[in-house]
């Protein structure tokens, strides 16, 4: 558990300027539009190497299982912690993100 803390104390400054940096117009949420073009590699290495995804607008479509068209900035960051701290499949990351709106 203590780990777990550290790599996502380690983790969390980096990913939040990464959604800073894509959230062009400063709404508060990224869409597939302003993330578009905008190379894979932005992210950090760990997260890359527990992904196929080949770019950022696959990222995005992932994250956005719910496919609403946008994420907040607690999507951007539960899904990308997800997957540096569980090492999450796509798909059960995609699950869970489906079914999270039936539980309430």
């Amino acid at each position: 558990l203590r780990a777990i803390k550290k790599e996502i104390k380690a983790a969390l400054p980096g990913l939040l300027d990464v959604f800073d940096s894509l959230d062009a117009d400063q709404s508060g949420t990224i869409t597939r539009e302003e993330i578009a073009g905008v190379p894979i590699t932005l992210l950090p290495p760990k997260i890359l190497e527990t992904t196929s995804v080949n770019s950022m607008e696959d990222m995005f479509d992932m994250l956005d299982g719910n496919e609403t068209g946008s994420l907040s900035q607690v999507d951007f960051l539960d899904g990308l912690l997800s997957l540096l701290v569980h090492e999450m499949p796509i798909w059960a990351l995609q699950l869970q993100k489906r079914l999270l709106p039936l539980q309430k």
